[in-house]
Protein backbone atom coordinates (compact mmCIF):
# COMPACT_ATOMS: atom_id res chain seq x y z
CA UNK A 1 0.00 0.00 0.00
CA UNK A 2 1.51 3.32 -1.04
CA UNK A 3 1.96 5.87 1.74
CA UNK A 4 1.55 9.60 1.23
CA UNK A 5 3.49 12.48 2.67
CA UNK A 6 2.10 15.98 2.98
CA UNK A 7 1.83 17.63 -0.43
CA UNK A 8 3.65 20.65 1.01
CA UNK A 9 6.60 18.58 2.27
CA UNK A 10 9.86 18.13 0.37
CA UNK A 11 8.96 21.04 -1.91
CA UNK A 12 12.60 21.71 -2.73
CA UNK A 13 13.19 18.16 -3.89
CA UNK A 14 10.03 18.30 -6.00
CA UNK A 15 11.18 21.49 -7.73
CA UNK A 16 14.53 19.97 -8.66
CA UNK A 17 13.48 16.50 -9.81
CA UNK A 18 13.76 15.53 -13.51
CA UNK A 19 10.01 15.25 -14.08
CA UNK A 20 9.44 18.79 -12.87
CA UNK A 21 12.32 20.19 -14.93
CA UNK A 22 10.99 18.57 -18.10
CA UNK A 23 7.48 19.70 -17.31
CA UNK A 24 8.63 23.30 -16.79
CA UNK A 25 9.72 23.48 -20.44
CA UNK A 26 6.38 22.14 -21.61
CA UNK A 27 4.63 24.34 -19.05
CA UNK A 28 6.32 27.44 -20.45
CA UNK A 29 4.84 26.68 -23.87
CA UNK A 30 1.43 25.88 -22.40
CA UNK A 31 1.60 29.02 -20.26
CA UNK A 32 2.32 31.14 -23.32
CA UNK A 33 -0.60 29.52 -25.15
CA UNK A 34 -2.91 30.10 -22.20
CA UNK A 35 -1.75 33.70 -21.86
CA UNK A 36 -2.34 34.27 -25.58
CA UNK A 37 -5.74 32.65 -25.28
CA UNK A 38 -6.73 34.86 -22.37
CA UNK A 39 -5.44 38.01 -24.07
CA UNK A 40 -6.87 37.33 -27.52
CA UNK A 41 -10.15 35.68 -26.53
CA UNK A 42 -11.76 39.00 -25.47
CA UNK A 43 -10.87 40.35 -28.91
CA UNK A 44 -12.23 37.29 -30.72
CA UNK A 45 -15.38 37.22 -28.59
CA UNK A 46 -16.18 40.80 -29.58
CA UNK A 47 -15.60 40.10 -33.29
CA UNK A 48 -17.61 36.87 -33.48
CA UNK A 49 -21.09 35.95 -32.34
CA UNK A 50 -22.04 32.96 -30.15
CA UNK A 51 -23.80 31.43 -33.18
CA UNK A 52 -20.51 31.49 -35.15
CA UNK A 53 -18.78 29.63 -32.35
CA UNK A 54 -21.64 27.15 -32.17
CA UNK A 55 -21.30 26.27 -35.87
CA UNK A 56 -17.53 25.85 -35.51
CA UNK A 57 -18.06 23.61 -32.47
CA UNK A 58 -20.02 21.13 -34.61
CA UNK A 59 -17.27 21.24 -37.27
CA UNK A 60 -14.70 20.42 -34.57
CA UNK A 61 -16.82 17.50 -33.40
CA UNK A 62 -16.82 15.97 -36.89
CA UNK A 63 -13.04 16.40 -37.16
CA UNK A 64 -12.39 15.02 -33.68
CA UNK A 65 -14.48 11.91 -34.25
CA UNK A 66 -12.77 11.16 -37.54
CA UNK A 67 -9.31 11.67 -35.99
CA UNK A 68 -9.96 9.10 -33.28
CA UNK A 69 -11.47 6.53 -35.65
CA UNK A 70 -8.91 7.06 -38.42
CA UNK A 71 -5.87 6.58 -36.18
CA UNK A 72 -7.48 3.73 -34.15
CA UNK A 73 -6.11 5.77 -31.23
CA UNK A 74 -2.58 4.55 -31.99
CA UNK A 75 -1.48 8.13 -31.25
CA UNK A 76 -1.91 7.28 -27.57
CA UNK A 77 0.59 4.41 -27.94
CA UNK A 78 3.39 6.36 -29.61
CA UNK A 79 5.32 6.82 -26.36
CA UNK A 80 5.20 3.13 -25.46
CA UNK A 81 7.76 1.60 -27.90
CA UNK A 82 11.34 1.49 -26.63
CA UNK A 83 12.99 1.12 -30.04
CA UNK A 84 12.89 3.99 -32.52
CA UNK A 85 12.19 1.57 -35.39
CA UNK A 86 8.94 0.43 -33.78
CA UNK A 87 7.98 4.05 -33.00
CA UNK A 88 8.56 5.03 -36.64
CA UNK A 89 6.55 2.06 -37.93
CA UNK A 90 3.66 2.89 -35.60
CA UNK A 91 3.71 6.56 -36.65
CA UNK A 92 3.71 5.61 -40.35
CA UNK A 93 0.91 3.11 -39.78
CA UNK A 94 -1.16 5.84 -38.15
CA UNK A 95 -0.52 8.23 -41.03
CA UNK A 96 -1.49 5.60 -43.62
CA UNK A 97 -4.74 4.86 -41.79
CA UNK A 98 -5.66 8.53 -41.48
CA UNK A 99 -4.92 9.10 -45.18
CA UNK A 100 -7.17 6.22 -46.24
CA UNK A 101 -10.01 7.42 -43.98
CA UNK A 102 -9.59 10.97 -45.32
CA UNK A 103 -9.97 9.76 -48.90
CA UNK A 104 -13.04 7.72 -47.95
CA UNK A 105 -14.63 10.65 -46.11
CA UNK A 106 -13.92 12.93 -49.06
CA UNK A 107 -15.87 10.55 -51.31
CA UNK A 108 -18.79 10.36 -48.87
CA UNK A 109 -18.81 14.13 -48.53
CA UNK A 110 -18.95 14.55 -52.29
CA UNK A 111 -21.91 12.15 -52.50
CA UNK A 112 -23.89 13.17 -49.41
CA UNK A 113 -22.87 16.75 -48.65
CA UNK A 114 -26.44 18.09 -48.44
CA UNK A 115 -27.55 15.29 -46.12
CA UNK A 116 -24.57 15.88 -43.82
CA UNK A 117 -25.17 19.62 -43.61
CA UNK A 118 -28.87 19.08 -42.91
CA UNK A 119 -28.35 16.39 -40.28
CA UNK A 120 -25.95 18.54 -38.23
CA UNK A 121 -27.68 21.83 -39.14
CA UNK A 122 -24.46 23.50 -40.29
CA UNK A 123 -25.55 25.04 -43.59
CA UNK A 124 -23.60 28.21 -42.82
CA UNK A 125 -20.37 26.20 -42.98
CA UNK A 126 -21.25 24.71 -46.37
CA UNK A 127 -18.22 23.89 -48.51
CA UNK A 128 -15.83 24.50 -45.61
CA UNK A 129 -16.50 20.88 -44.59
CA UNK A 130 -14.10 19.86 -47.38
CA UNK A 131 -11.27 21.05 -45.15
CA UNK A 132 -11.96 18.14 -42.77
CA UNK A 133 -10.02 15.44 -44.70
CA UNK A 134 -6.98 17.71 -45.05
CA UNK A 135 -7.11 18.72 -41.39
CA UNK A 136 -7.44 15.07 -40.39
CA UNK A 137 -4.12 14.04 -41.98
CA UNK A 138 -2.43 17.24 -40.87
CA UNK A 139 -3.46 16.85 -37.24
CA UNK A 140 -2.26 13.22 -37.12
CA UNK A 141 1.08 14.24 -38.63
CA UNK A 142 1.43 17.03 -36.06
CA UNK A 143 0.70 14.59 -33.22
CA UNK A 144 3.31 12.12 -34.50
CA UNK A 145 5.96 14.83 -34.72
CA UNK A 146 5.17 16.14 -31.24
CA UNK A 147 5.40 12.62 -29.83
CA UNK A 148 8.83 12.36 -31.46
CA UNK A 149 9.84 15.57 -29.68
CA UNK A 150 8.78 14.10 -26.32
CA UNK A 151 10.51 10.79 -27.02
CA UNK A 152 13.78 12.53 -27.84
CA UNK A 153 13.48 14.99 -24.91
CA UNK A 154 13.08 17.93 -27.29
CA UNK A 155 10.48 19.62 -25.11
CA UNK A 156 11.62 23.07 -26.15
CA UNK A 157 10.89 22.30 -29.82
CA UNK A 158 7.41 21.12 -28.89
CA UNK A 159 6.83 24.26 -26.82
CA UNK A 160 7.92 26.57 -29.66
CA UNK A 161 5.74 24.64 -32.11
CA UNK A 162 2.68 24.87 -29.87
CA UNK A 163 3.09 28.59 -29.20
CA UNK A 164 3.79 29.50 -32.83
CA UNK A 165 0.83 27.45 -34.09
CA UNK A 166 -1.57 28.86 -31.52
CA UNK A 167 -0.62 32.48 -32.16
CA UNK A 168 -0.79 32.01 -35.92
CA UNK A 169 -4.24 30.42 -35.77
CA UNK A 170 -5.72 33.02 -33.46
CA UNK A 171 -4.08 35.83 -35.41
CA UNK A 172 -5.72 34.68 -38.62
CA UNK A 173 -9.09 34.24 -36.90
CA UNK A 174 -8.96 37.89 -35.81
CA UNK A 175 -7.77 39.08 -39.24
CA UNK A 176 -10.53 37.11 -40.99
CA UNK A 177 -13.25 38.80 -38.96
CA UNK A 178 -11.77 42.25 -39.57
CA UNK A 179 -11.35 41.70 -43.31
CA UNK A 180 -14.27 39.46 -44.29
CA UNK A 181 -16.62 39.82 -41.32
CA UNK A 182 -17.58 37.25 -38.66
CA UNK A 183 -18.30 33.71 -39.86
CA UNK A 184 -17.45 30.13 -38.81
CA UNK A 185 -14.89 30.10 -41.63
CA UNK A 186 -12.61 32.35 -39.59
CA UNK A 187 -12.27 29.67 -36.93
CA UNK A 188 -11.87 26.86 -39.49
CA UNK A 189 -9.15 28.55 -41.55
CA UNK A 190 -7.42 29.61 -38.34
CA UNK A 191 -7.38 25.95 -37.37
CA UNK A 192 -5.82 25.03 -40.73
CA UNK A 193 -3.04 27.57 -40.26
CA UNK A 194 -2.54 26.36 -36.68
CA UNK A 195 -1.84 22.77 -37.82
CA UNK A 196 0.36 23.86 -40.75
CA UNK A 197 2.57 25.97 -38.50
CA UNK A 198 2.76 23.21 -35.87
CA UNK A 199 4.10 20.76 -38.46
CA UNK A 200 6.40 23.30 -40.10
CA UNK A 201 8.09 24.41 -36.89
CA UNK A 202 8.88 20.86 -35.76
CA UNK A 203 10.25 19.94 -39.21
CA UNK A 204 12.39 23.07 -39.24
CA UNK A 205 13.79 22.75 -35.71
CA UNK A 206 14.29 19.02 -35.19
CA UNK A 207 17.69 17.63 -36.31
CA UNK A 208 17.54 15.64 -39.53
CA UNK A 209 18.92 12.53 -37.82
CA UNK A 210 15.84 12.41 -35.56
CA UNK A 211 13.44 12.80 -38.47
CA UNK A 212 15.21 10.18 -40.59
CA UNK A 213 13.38 7.13 -39.12
CA UNK A 214 10.02 8.71 -39.98
CA UNK A 215 11.09 9.61 -43.51
CA UNK A 216 12.36 6.15 -44.46
CA UNK A 217 9.27 4.08 -45.41
CA UNK A 218 8.70 1.03 -43.23
CA UNK A 219 8.31 -2.27 -45.07
CA UNK A 220 4.92 -3.97 -45.24
CA UNK A 221 6.34 -6.75 -43.09
CA UNK A 222 7.29 -4.28 -40.35
CA UNK A 223 3.89 -2.57 -40.57
CA UNK A 224 2.10 -5.91 -40.16
CA UNK A 225 4.37 -6.79 -37.24
CA UNK A 226 3.48 -3.43 -35.68
CA UNK A 227 -0.22 -4.13 -36.12
CA UNK A 228 0.25 -7.51 -34.45
CA UNK A 229 2.33 -6.10 -31.59
CA UNK A 230 -0.31 -3.44 -30.79
CA UNK A 231 -3.25 -5.67 -31.71
CA UNK A 232 -4.93 -5.22 -28.34
CA UNK A 233 -4.53 -1.46 -28.20
CA UNK A 234 -7.44 -0.51 -30.51
CA UNK A 235 -9.83 -2.97 -28.87
CA UNK A 236 -8.88 -2.07 -25.29
CA UNK A 237 -8.11 1.66 -25.50
CA UNK A 238 -9.99 2.99 -28.55
CA UNK A 239 -13.53 2.22 -27.25
CA UNK A 240 -12.85 3.99 -23.96
CA UNK A 241 -11.25 7.01 -25.59
CA UNK A 242 -13.98 7.27 -28.20
CA UNK A 243 -16.75 7.02 -25.61
CA UNK A 244 -15.09 9.77 -23.60
CA UNK A 245 -14.85 12.00 -26.68
CA UNK A 246 -18.44 11.35 -27.73
CA UNK A 247 -19.81 11.96 -24.25
CA UNK A 248 -18.01 15.32 -24.07
CA UNK A 249 -19.45 16.26 -27.48
CA UNK A 250 -22.92 15.05 -26.62
CA UNK A 251 -24.28 18.28 -25.09
CA UNK A 252 -23.27 20.31 -28.15
CA UNK A 253 -25.15 17.94 -30.47
CA UNK A 254 -28.23 17.79 -28.22
CA UNK A 255 -28.30 21.54 -27.62
CA UNK A 256 -28.03 22.00 -31.39
CA UNK A 257 -31.28 20.02 -31.72
CA UNK A 258 -33.22 21.44 -28.76
CA UNK A 259 -31.71 24.92 -28.25
CA UNK A 260 -30.36 27.77 -30.36
CA UNK A 261 -26.98 28.12 -32.06
CA UNK A 262 -26.25 30.99 -29.67
CA UNK A 263 -26.72 28.71 -26.64
CA UNK A 264 -24.56 26.06 -28.30
CA UNK A 265 -21.91 28.73 -28.81
CA UNK A 266 -22.20 29.86 -25.18
CA UNK A 267 -21.67 26.30 -23.95
CA UNK A 268 -18.75 25.65 -26.34
CA UNK A 269 -17.08 28.98 -25.52
CA UNK A 270 -17.38 28.52 -21.76
CA UNK A 271 -16.03 24.97 -22.07
CA UNK A 272 -13.08 26.17 -24.14
CA UNK A 273 -12.20 28.83 -21.56
CA UNK A 274 -12.36 26.31 -18.72
CA UNK A 275 -10.25 23.96 -20.82
CA UNK A 276 -7.39 26.48 -20.91
CA UNK A 277 -6.05 25.61 -17.42
CA UNK A 278 -6.49 21.93 -18.27
CA UNK A 279 -4.38 22.43 -21.39
CA UNK A 280 -1.87 24.54 -19.44
CA UNK A 281 -1.12 21.91 -16.79
CA UNK A 282 -2.30 18.80 -18.61
CA UNK A 283 -0.56 19.63 -21.87
CA UNK A 284 2.74 20.10 -20.03
CA UNK A 285 2.49 17.24 -17.55
CA UNK A 286 0.56 14.51 -19.36
CA UNK A 287 3.29 13.42 -21.81
CA UNK A 288 6.01 13.79 -19.18
CA UNK A 289 4.05 11.82 -16.60
CA UNK A 290 3.32 9.08 -19.15
CA UNK A 291 6.96 8.76 -20.17
CA UNK A 292 8.24 8.73 -16.60
CA UNK A 293 5.44 6.43 -15.41
CA UNK A 294 6.44 3.78 -17.96
CA UNK A 295 10.02 3.90 -16.68
CA UNK A 296 8.96 3.86 -13.01
CA UNK A 297 6.70 0.87 -13.61
CA UNK A 298 9.45 -1.11 -15.32
CA UNK A 299 11.86 -0.33 -12.48
CA UNK A 300 9.64 -0.70 -9.40
CA UNK A 301 6.29 -2.23 -10.38
CA UNK A 302 2.82 -1.15 -9.30
CA UNK A 303 3.79 0.00 -5.80
CA UNK A 304 6.42 2.41 -7.09
CA UNK A 305 4.05 3.63 -9.80
CA UNK A 306 1.38 4.24 -7.16
CA UNK A 307 3.74 6.38 -5.10
CA UNK A 308 4.76 8.34 -8.19
CA UNK A 309 1.18 9.00 -9.41
CA UNK A 310 -0.34 9.53 -5.97
CA UNK A 311 2.12 12.29 -5.09
CA UNK A 312 1.54 14.28 -8.28
CA UNK A 313 -2.21 13.63 -8.19
CA UNK A 314 -2.55 15.57 -4.94
CA UNK A 315 -0.19 18.41 -5.83
CA UNK A 316 -1.87 19.13 -9.15
CA UNK A 317 -5.32 19.30 -7.57
CA UNK A 318 -4.12 21.70 -4.89
CA UNK A 319 -2.71 23.98 -7.57
CA UNK A 320 -5.80 24.06 -9.81
CA UNK A 321 -8.68 23.92 -7.35
CA UNK A 322 -8.49 27.63 -6.51
CA UNK A 323 -9.00 29.10 -10.03
CA UNK A 324 -11.79 26.62 -10.79
CA UNK A 325 -13.53 27.40 -7.50
CA UNK A 326 -13.30 31.08 -8.41
CA UNK A 327 -14.88 30.30 -11.78
CA UNK A 328 -17.74 28.44 -10.09
CA UNK A 329 -18.59 31.43 -7.89
CA UNK A 330 -17.63 34.40 -10.08
CA UNK A 331 -18.00 33.16 -13.66
CA UNK A 332 -21.25 35.03 -14.27
CA UNK A 333 -19.45 38.28 -13.41
CA UNK A 334 -16.15 37.57 -15.15
CA UNK A 335 -17.41 36.50 -18.59
CA UNK A 336 -19.56 39.53 -19.54
CA UNK A 337 -16.95 41.89 -18.09
CA UNK A 338 -14.03 40.33 -19.98
CA UNK A 339 -15.60 38.97 -23.18
CA UNK A 340 -18.55 41.29 -23.70
CA UNK A 341 -22.22 41.44 -22.74
CA UNK A 342 -23.25 38.98 -25.47
CA UNK A 343 -21.45 36.22 -23.49
CA UNK A 344 -23.59 36.62 -20.34
CA UNK A 345 -25.06 33.13 -20.86
CA UNK A 346 -21.56 31.70 -21.26
CA UNK A 347 -20.72 33.10 -17.81
CA UNK A 348 -23.66 31.27 -16.28
CA UNK A 349 -22.55 28.08 -18.05
CA UNK A 350 -19.02 28.53 -16.68
CA UNK A 351 -20.36 28.73 -13.13
CA UNK A 352 -22.13 25.40 -13.61
CA UNK A 353 -19.18 23.63 -15.30
CA UNK A 354 -16.23 24.90 -13.23
CA UNK A 355 -16.52 22.35 -10.41
CA UNK A 356 -16.49 19.47 -12.90
CA UNK A 357 -13.36 20.81 -14.61
CA UNK A 358 -11.57 21.03 -11.26
CA UNK A 359 -11.84 17.24 -10.96
CA UNK A 360 -11.28 16.61 -14.66
CA UNK A 361 -7.67 17.78 -14.72
CA UNK A 362 -6.20 14.80 -12.88
CA UNK A 363 -8.17 12.39 -15.04
CA UNK A 364 -6.83 14.14 -18.14
CA UNK A 365 -3.24 13.73 -16.96
CA UNK A 366 -3.28 10.25 -15.44
CA UNK A 367 -5.82 8.27 -17.51
CA UNK A 368 -3.04 6.89 -19.74
CA UNK A 369 -1.64 5.07 -16.70
CA UNK A 370 -4.53 2.59 -17.10
CA UNK A 371 -2.69 1.35 -20.21
CA UNK A 372 0.54 0.74 -18.29
CA UNK A 373 -1.11 -1.50 -15.68
CA UNK A 374 -3.47 -3.15 -18.23
CA UNK A 375 -6.65 -1.88 -16.55
CA UNK A 376 -8.18 -0.25 -19.63
CA UNK A 377 -11.48 -2.03 -19.07
CA UNK A 378 -12.03 0.06 -15.92
CA UNK A 379 -11.86 3.24 -17.99
CA UNK A 380 -14.07 1.70 -20.68
CA UNK A 381 -16.74 0.88 -18.09
CA UNK A 382 -16.72 4.35 -16.58
CA UNK A 383 -16.86 6.08 -19.96
CA UNK A 384 -19.79 3.92 -21.07
CA UNK A 385 -21.66 4.82 -17.88
CA UNK A 386 -20.67 8.47 -18.29
CA UNK A 387 -21.99 8.59 -21.85
CA UNK A 388 -25.32 7.08 -20.82
CA UNK A 389 -25.64 9.33 -17.74
CA UNK A 390 -24.86 12.47 -19.74
CA UNK A 391 -27.32 11.58 -22.46
CA UNK A 392 -30.14 10.90 -20.00
CA UNK A 393 -29.38 14.03 -17.96
CA UNK A 394 -29.17 16.43 -20.91
CA UNK A 395 -31.90 14.89 -23.08
CA UNK A 396 -34.51 14.81 -20.31
CA UNK A 397 -33.65 18.07 -18.58
CA UNK A 398 -33.20 20.30 -21.64
CA UNK A 399 -36.75 19.56 -22.81
CA UNK A 400 -38.41 19.92 -19.42
CA UNK A 401 -36.36 22.61 -17.65
CA UNK A 402 -34.38 24.38 -20.35
CA UNK A 403 -30.78 25.00 -21.35
CA UNK A 404 -29.08 26.06 -18.09
CA UNK A 405 -30.73 23.31 -16.05
CA UNK A 406 -29.46 20.77 -18.58
CA UNK A 407 -25.94 22.20 -18.30
CA UNK A 408 -26.14 21.81 -14.51
CA UNK A 409 -27.29 18.19 -14.84
CA UNK A 410 -24.48 17.48 -17.32
CA UNK A 411 -21.90 19.00 -14.96
CA UNK A 412 -23.17 17.09 -11.91
CA UNK A 413 -23.03 13.61 -13.48
CA UNK A 414 -19.71 14.43 -15.14
CA UNK A 415 -18.13 15.53 -11.87
CA UNK A 416 -19.23 12.46 -9.91
CA UNK A 417 -18.25 9.86 -12.50
CA UNK A 418 -14.99 11.49 -13.60
CA UNK A 419 -13.78 11.89 -10.01
CA UNK A 420 -14.80 8.32 -9.21
CA UNK A 421 -12.90 7.07 -12.27
CA UNK A 422 -9.76 8.86 -11.09
CA UNK A 423 -10.01 7.41 -7.59
CA UNK A 424 -10.53 3.90 -8.98
CA UNK A 425 -7.31 4.38 -10.95
CA UNK A 426 -5.47 5.27 -7.73
CA UNK A 427 -6.96 2.24 -6.02
CA UNK A 428 -5.71 0.07 -8.90
CA UNK A 429 -2.23 1.41 -8.11
CA UNK A 430 -2.64 0.37 -4.44
CA UNK A 431 -3.10 3.92 -3.22
CA UNK A 432 -5.54 4.79 -0.43
CA UNK A 433 -7.97 6.43 -2.83
CA UNK A 434 -10.71 6.98 -0.24
CA UNK A 435 -8.35 9.17 1.75
CA UNK A 436 -7.41 11.25 -1.28
CA UNK A 437 -11.11 11.63 -2.20
CA UNK A 438 -12.10 12.91 1.25
CA UNK A 439 -9.20 15.39 1.30
CA UNK A 440 -9.94 16.79 -2.16
CA UNK A 441 -13.71 17.05 -1.76
CA UNK A 442 -13.35 18.75 1.63
CA UNK A 443 -10.71 21.13 0.31
CA UNK A 444 -12.77 22.13 -2.74
CA UNK A 445 -15.99 22.50 -0.74
CA UNK A 446 -14.13 24.76 1.68
CA UNK A 447 -12.87 26.92 -1.18
CA UNK A 448 -16.39 27.26 -2.58
CA UNK A 449 -17.77 28.23 0.81
CA UNK A 450 -15.09 30.88 1.41
CA UNK A 451 -15.52 32.42 -2.05
CA UNK A 452 -19.33 32.31 -1.83
CA UNK A 453 -19.49 34.09 1.51
CA UNK A 454 -16.82 36.48 0.34
CA UNK A 455 -18.97 37.42 -2.66
CA UNK A 456 -22.05 37.84 -0.46
CA UNK A 457 -20.12 40.03 1.95
CA UNK A 458 -18.76 42.18 -0.85
CA UNK A 459 -22.21 42.59 -2.40
CA UNK A 460 -23.65 43.54 0.99
CA UNK A 461 -20.86 46.07 1.55
CA UNK A 462 -21.39 47.64 -1.90
CA UNK A 463 -25.18 47.78 -1.47
CA UNK A 464 -24.80 49.35 1.97
CA UNK A 465 -22.31 51.88 0.71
Amino acid sequence: MANFVSPFANAGRFLTNPVFRKAVIGFSGSAAITAAGMLLSPVISRLYRPADYGEYAVFSILLGNLSIVASLNYLGALLLPRRIERFAALAQLTLWLSTLVSIGFLGLLWLFEDHLLSFFDIHRIGGMTYWIPFLLVLSVLASCLQSLCIRENKYSVRAVSDVSANLSGKGYTIAHALWFGPSPGGFILGDVLNRLVAVGVVLARLPRRLLQPLVVPASLRRLFKTVYFFRRFPTQVLPSTYLNIVSSQLPVLLFKKFSTSAEVGAFAFASSMLELPVALIGGALSPVVMREAVQVFHEGGVDRLGQFCGSYFRKIFLALAIPFAAGAILGDLIFPAVFGAQWQTAGAVACLLASYYAFRVNYYIFVSVYTIVHKQLYDLFFNAVLLLARFVAVYLVVQSHGFLAAVGAYSAVSLVLTALNSYVLLAALRVRAWRVAIEQVAYFAGLLAVLHFGRLGLQHFIAKG
